[in-house]
């Protein structure tokens, strides 16, 4: 949330990495999942705690462009 990301710290990630790197930033926001998956990995984080179905308000500038880097890279790689 302090820098944007590159392509160099996503070159390595599996499609769960980008997924989970992607909804972190969500989670550290207190983003309740409807995904059983995220929920139960991110319920596994001390500092997680599910607060609202929509934290989009809550996202700085620099949150939201990691966001659309990380839609668009799983789009240019095709990940799911």
């Amino acid at each position: 949330s302090e820098r944007l990301l590159t392509e160099r710290d996503v070159e390595f990630l599996s499609q769960w990495g980008i997924k989970v790197m992607m909804n972190e930033i969500y989670a550290r926001h207190g983003m309740k999942f409807s995904d059983p998956m995220l929920t139960q990995h991110f319920t596994h984080e001390g500092w997680y705690h599910a607060t609202s179905g929509n934290v989009n308000s809550s996202l700085s500038k620099v949150e939201k462009e990691n966001i659309e880097f990380l839609k668009n890279y799983k789009f240019k790689s095709g990940i799911q």
